[in-house]
């Protein structure tokens, strides 16, 4: 027990150390945006499922919420606060450490220098992940705004092959560049990126009848 909480404490000293000259280094380049860069890129280091997990959370919920504003709300009551937490639930709970761990399995599995690599990890990427996830979003969304079980299978069944041919059109390019040319912790903030006009369109979608 004494030899656990040592390394503990040690771990916990080496990565204050660690922040600390991320935290320098940003200071002497007298940047608000350096010294979140590199904050970012610390907690990348040494929290990275909770980092990805929040980014994921904070694209989602952001992507309900211009999704609403686009096209208004049906109801006249305002903002759908529930949809927007809905959302940002499913970023935070399955989008995170999902994307996180396939990414980690497709490189581990798939290593650089792979014959074709890109060609492998984009087709796994395309024709395994992508329907598992979509068909995991409208069920556990729906699931999430407060709808029953049933109803949220009719979601799916309504809605997921026009999202996933439509997700092939769009990501498939994009994922190839991820996987070809960015480096595997930044891989899914990049994808982050890219997901916001995707997750409107994916609020969009779930939000049809």
């Amino acid at each position: 027990m004494g030899t656990t909480h040592l390394e503990s404490k040690m771990a916990d000293k080496a990565m204050e150390k660690d922040y600390g000259a991320f935290k320098d280094k940003s200071s002497k380049q007298k940047g608000l945006l350096s010294e979140c860069l590199a904050t970012y890129k610390y907690l990348l280091r040494t929290r990275p499922v909770l980092t990805k997990s929040v980014t994921c959370a904070v694209t989602s919920g952001l992507g309900q919420l211009i999704s609403q504003k686009l096209r208004g709300t049906s109801d006249g009551k305002g903002l759908n606060f529930r949809s927007i937490a809905a959302f940002s639930t499913f970023g935070f709970a399955i989008t995170g450490p999902f994307v996180h761990y396939f990414y980690q399995a497709l490189e581990h599995f798939i290593p650089k220098g792979t014959s074709h690599a890109t060609i492998k990890k984009l087709a796994l990427d395309r024709i395994i992940f992508s329907p598992i996830f979509y068909a995991l979003f409208f069920y556990v969304i729906t699931l999430l705004e407060g709808q029953s079980s049933k109803a949220a299978v009719k979601k799916v069944q309504d809605n997921f092959w026009t999202a996933f041919k439509m997700s092939l059109k769009i990501w498939t390019l994009f994922q190839y560049v991820n996987f070809n040319y960015i480096p595997l912790e930044y891989r899914l903030l990049f994808a982050n990126l890219f997901a916001l006009g995707w997750n409107v369109y994916m609020a969009t979608k779930n939000a049809g009848k």
